[in-house]
């Protein structure tokens, strides 16, 4: 929505010259845009279609002969059908293919019906109709099993498994995919091979695991090479370009990109020649190359325009080229580029494209103003942007919804409507927490999210209004907008999975929510698909009304059953917690806090059994972040952690001990007086994975001890967990230990087995008895794991178990197969080898959601002797009668007494999840 609107006429696309790729980005012409062959006369639009008329034409002449003539064959009808398909008319198409489907069936042509269902699916999809394309996915590959066709089996599993990645539900999609991957290869049809593997590729690549993405990426381009499938090739190696992006090897990303592009060269497919230049442009950027993104992105622009393909995937790459000028400081040429695009996706019909970069230059217009101007325009920049927080709402955007509203509440904040801005803070936070029900295309619609920082800004709209309320001393309504954003960030994390639900008259109710909320979903990105397209549809509106009808009710159920277990608010995505009371909940003597992120400061909340506070640091939000990612930085230097580089390691070693005790008196002093004799740290994104029981504190008189040494220093994931209902560790008799499964790591069964000098009839299952079979028969009082943990589809990861037979032979578990054991109360978890996935609060949740009471984990590796010694010396104190929470105490102190341990890198990695 631009405040600053321009007159520009359509037909003047059709008068632009071909870009001049010699001019660099420092003096290249703000208009180098190649002709727009869409903006042509309403003639150029009916030829292109007139193929599609005369079919329709012929349709209507075969429906007024009522004579003796037979009715049209199943055959016949499906070409008519494809043909209005192909020519992308796809309304038209949509009754064609229904005709040839009753055709089919009514004479039993068992295989024409199975092709009217693939198109069918394929064009629901294409109509953002998600849950009829995998409906009707589903039920054409039962048909095409019962017809024995295993290509278009497992064509339709993985058009299947793309439609739940639309839907933005991973573990259904890896199902489908999965289920596509294995019938594949069972028949060695490369072709489909090649389809699923590229799926699951994305797929992999989107949740962040670029080692499982470039395995399938890499089968994907040798099936397709086989089946010389340039297209599918080229875009595998696309796929393996972007990891090598992402993990700084320019020079291999820029190898593989360049290999792509001179196979699609040979395919003929404009759309993929203009994908590869998107990955280029990208790649350009990341080495700083900023003239060659441009060219590469142009590129892109003039194959689409030249073969008149590709329109939505134009804007994307005018989006980047808009960018490029904007990270420049050249505001007036990226608004020139943005608008462009916001125009062609007005035409396409892409709603989310177009409320996205209307976004874009209405930012891009505030940032060209002075500050004078922009006070005096303040009104009219509120006024655009909760026009644009409406329209995103009315698709159902509701990550765009967040990021306008939020806007409109800095801009009054700035203004100093404090009221105003609670307001709109409160509606950014309530739309963000709905950012599951929102449809966003991986390609075309989340780079739109990634630059404005939507995905950074989640917290920062819950923070700003718990900020407020805090600062009103509203400290319990301040800790309920938190604990429900983290409530809705654990939810998303659960959402899809498949969980063991456990309690004894609850669980069936949770199911049925969990199983209405995942069809709600499924609806949801749906119709917020639909109400995107453009495509008018009165039915939407009706549609909507429902959908929110339908979440209100299940949202009842879901807080019924929180407030009677409150373990399982988020796995049925309760929207209400239960804060009232909560106080009472935390032991005497322990003070629980948490810390929020308010721009210009931070505050600290803190509540104990009678009483709460709130100190507010007068330094800036993005400061302490900074200084916490800069200590856990500066932990994992060598330089640092060993001392060995003689006077190169003095400046890092004095870094680090100044920014642990600066984070000391940002993060703790300030609440000294609160803190009774213990501490429980509530989890939050400012400090992430801060180990804030290692943090320095310097007393008056100069000496300097970690916050440990004073005082227990606990965590908990959020405030309702001090509510949890969990198996409390009075007694510890069964214990049971786990681990190494791949049998190469012999200290890992040194300590495992050295359990048994502390308790002696501990069962140790290690090497090739450490399989899931014996793991979810355990009934234990403590379970320690002792594994590698690795990044997987979820945030929850995998970990390692052994497949029974061979010594070295390992399979993956999904991390939230733990939920199907006999809670512990206590469980300890240590990534034996220091790779892979560090464990942290999620996973600890998980377990407490289970009733496990005390958890202790790892969260980085460090060397094999600090673990080791750990095991020790908390199994001793154990044994000695000490409760868990005190036994891991008394376990760091003795590491920091420990000389060759005696580093935080060493004893802090370990955690204890739990109160006391």
């Amino acid at each position: 929505m631009a405040l600053f609107p321009t007159t520009r006429r359509a037909s003047n696309h059709g008068l632009r010259s071909l870009v001049d790729r010699s001019a660099p980005l420092s003096y290249i012409a703000p208009c180098p845009i190649p002709p727009d062959p869409v903006l042509m006369t309403g003639a150029s639009f009916v030829l292109r279609h007139i193929r599609t008329a005369i079919l329709l034409l012929g349709l209507l002449v075969a429906g007024c002969d009522t004579g003796d003539r037979d009715p049209a064959t199943p055959a016949e009808s499906f070409e008519q059908a494809l043909a209005s398909y192909q020519e992308g008319a796809l309304a038209a198409a949509r009754p064609l293919f229904v005709q040839a489907e009753q055709l089919a069936r009514a004479q039993n042509r068992r295989d024409i019906l199975l092709q009217t269902i693939v198109y069918q699916a394929r064009l629901a999809r294409d109509l953002g109709e998600l849950k009829v394309a995998a409906a009707r996915a589903s039920e054409g590959a039962l048909l095409a099993k019962q017809l024995g066709d295993f290509r278009a089996e497992a064509s339709l599993r993985t058009l299947e498994g793309n439609v739940y990645a639309d839907a933005g539900i991973r573990p259904a999609a890896l199902r489908a995919l999965g289920d596509a991957q294995r019938l594949s290869a069972t028949f060695n049809d490369q072709t489909t091979i090649a389809d699923a593997e590229l799926a699951l590729g994305d797929l992999w690549l989107q949740a962040s695991n670029p080692v499982a993405a470039e395995d399938h990426f890499q089968r994907a381009f040798t099936a397709a090479q086989t089946a010389s499938n340039h297209s599918s090739a080229a875009l595998a190696l696309s796929g393996i370009a972007e990891i090598f992006r992402l993990g700084g090897k320019s020079a291999e990303a820029l190898n593989s990109v360049t290999q792509a592009i001179g196979l699609v060269d040979r395919s003929d497919d404009p759309v993929v020649a203009a994908r590869l230049r998107l990955r280029l442009g990208r790649i350009h950027e990341s080495n700083g190359n900023q003239n060659a993104a441009l060219t590469a992105y142009r590129d892109g622009v003039n194959i689409l325009r030249r073969e008149r393909a590709g329109r939505r995937l134009e804007v994307q790459l005018l989006f980047r080229i808009g960018a490029l000028y904007a990270s420049n400081k050249r505001r007036g040429d990226a608004r020139k580029y943005f608008g462009d695009g916001l125009e062609i996706a007005r035409r396409e019909g892409d709603k989310v494209a177009q409320y996205y970069l209307n976004l874009l230059v209405l930012r891009t217009d505030v940032g060209l103003m002075e500050s004078d101007q922009r006070v005096k325009m303040r009104p009219r920049i509120i006024q655009a942007y909760s026009q644009l927080a409406a329209q995103f709402r009315e698709i159902l955007q509701k990550p765009g919804e967040a990021a306008a509203a939020g806007y409109v509440g800095d801009e009054m904040r700035a203004s100093g409507d404090v009221a105003g801005a609670r307001r709109w803070y409160a509606t950014a936070a309530a739309a963000d927490r709905e950012r599951f029900l929102a449809f966003a295309d991986p390609l075309l619609h989340q780079p739109y999210l990634e630059y404005l920082g939507v995905a950074r800004h989640q917290s920062h709209w819950a923070s700003a209004l718990a900020g407020m309320l805090a600062r009103e001393n509203r400290v319990l309504d301040a800790l309920t907008i938190l604990e429900q954003h983290r409530q809705s960030e654990l939810a998303d994390a659960l959402d899809g999975l498949e969980l063991t639900l456990r309690h004894p008259t609850l669980k069936t109710k949770a199911a049925a929510v969990r199983a209405d909320m995942f069809q709600l979903r499924l609806d949801a990105t749906e119709l917020s698909a639909r109400l995107g397209s453009g495509i008018p549809d009165p039915s939407l509106v009706q549609a909507r009304s429902e959908l929110f009808r339908r979440l209100q009710a299940l949202r009842s159920r879901a807080a019924a059953i929180s407030a009677q277990y409150a373990n399982y608010g988020a796995i049925v995505r309760a929207d209400t917690v239960f804060m009232a009371g909560i106080q009472k909940f935390i032991p005497r003597g322990t003070t629980v806090m948490q810390h929020v992120g308010d721009g210009a400061v931070v505050h600290i909340i803190t509540l104990n059994r009678d009483r709460h506070s709130v100190h507010t640091v007068q330094t800036a939000e993005a400061t302490v972040r900074s200084l916490a990612q800069e200590y856990l930085r500066l932990m994992q230097d060598p330089l640092v952690y060993t001392g060995e580089g003689g006077e190169e390691s003095v400046t890092p070693m004095t870094r680090f001990a100044t920014v642990s005790t600066e984070l000391y008196d940002l993060l703790v002093r300030p609440a000294e007086n609160e803190i009774g004799r213990g501490l429980v740290v509530v989890g939050s994104d400012i400090i992430g994975d801060l180990p804030v029981h290692a943090l320095e504190k310097q007393d008056r008189s100069g000496r300097i001890e970690y916050l440990v040494e004073y005082m227990s220093v606990d965590y908990i994931s959020g405030w309702t967990a001090l509510q949890f209902p969990t198996r409390p560790a009075n007694k510890l008799r069964d214990i049971v230990a786990f681990g190494n499964p791949s049998g190469k790591n012999w200290s890992v069964d040194y300590e495992l087995r050295d359990i048994r000098s502390f308790f002696r009839g501990a069962d140790v299952y290690i090497g090739r008895d450490a399989t899931w079979d014996h793991l979810k028969s355990v009934k234990a009082d403590l379970l320690q794991i002792a594994s590698d943990f690795r990044t997987g589809l979820t945030g929850f990861g995998v970990l390692m178990m052994s497949e029974g037979q061979a010594t070295d032979e390992t399979m993956e578990v999904p991390f939230e197969q733990l939920l199907q054991l006999e809670p512990s109360p206590v469980v300890v978890l240590t990534n034996q080898l220091g790779e892979g996935m560090g464990l942290g609060t999620s996973h600890a949740m998980l377990l407490r959601i289970n009733a496990t009471s005390d958890v202790f984990l790892n969260a980085w590796g460090a060397d094999r002797k600090s673990g080791k010694l750990f095991s020790e010396f908390f199994f001793t104190h154990l044994a000695n009668g000490l409760a868990p929470g005190d036994a891991y105490r008394q376990a760091l102190l003795n590491l920091i007494s420990t000389r060759e341990v005696s580093h935080p890198r060493s004893w802090a990695q370990f955690f204890h999840f739990g109160v006391g």
